[in-house]
């Protein structure tokens, strides 16, 4: 059935829907986010220019722009892009994948373990560490000078934020 579009009727016209109900939000957290991952890490926002932000409950994923977004953003979807950050308490986290994707550009928040401090910090889940300037809050590890993931950092104390799965052969 074909109606005129300035006629009134008894349904919606998805052709005046940007984004269907079930995409997640897009772009509001976007100066939020790379503000504080530009902050906390000194990866610079203008990087993320080249990607969508994306926000559903305490998430953000990354999606690279292209031409062919707005075509599919009538399907409804169930996740868009990978998952770069989340709300953890008064924090936001980036997870694993950012980290090993973005964590070469960071002049800050920034940790290079030795293979025995990643050891304990693996089957420990927690080392004493002391970091002269490291302010409480995630911090990027860094293995033989390449980012593998993110930790926490509070007190002198580094929390294990690694997949223990990933990681295994480094503790065996």
């Amino acid at each position: 059935m074909i109606n005129r579009s300035d006629i009134l009727s008894d349904f919606t016209l998805t052709e005046s829907i940007q984004w269907d109900f079930t995409w997640p939000r897009l772009e509001e957290d976007r100066n939020l986010i790379f503000s504080y991952i530009e902050i906390r890490f000194g990866i610079r926002k203008e990087l993320f220019d080249p990607f969508f932000l994306f926000k559903r409950a305490d998430s953000w994923w990354l999606l690279k722009k292209n031409r062919f977004i707005s075509s599919v953003s009538k399907l409804k979807v169930n996740m868009v892009g990978f998952r770069a950050f989340h709300k953890v308490g008064e924090y936001i986290k980036p997870t694993t994948r950012f980290a090993q994707v973005w964590g070469r550009y960071a002049i800050r928040s920034k940790v290079n373990l030795t293979t025995g401090q990643l050891k304990e910090l693996i089957s420990k889940d927690k080392i004493p560490f002391s970091f002269k300037g490291l302010e409480n809050g995630y911090v990027i590890i860094f293995y033989e000078d390449v980012p593998i993931g993110v930790s926490l950092f509070l007190s002198n104390t580094l929390f294990c934020q690694l997949p223990k799965k990933e990681f295994q052969n480094i503790i065996d």
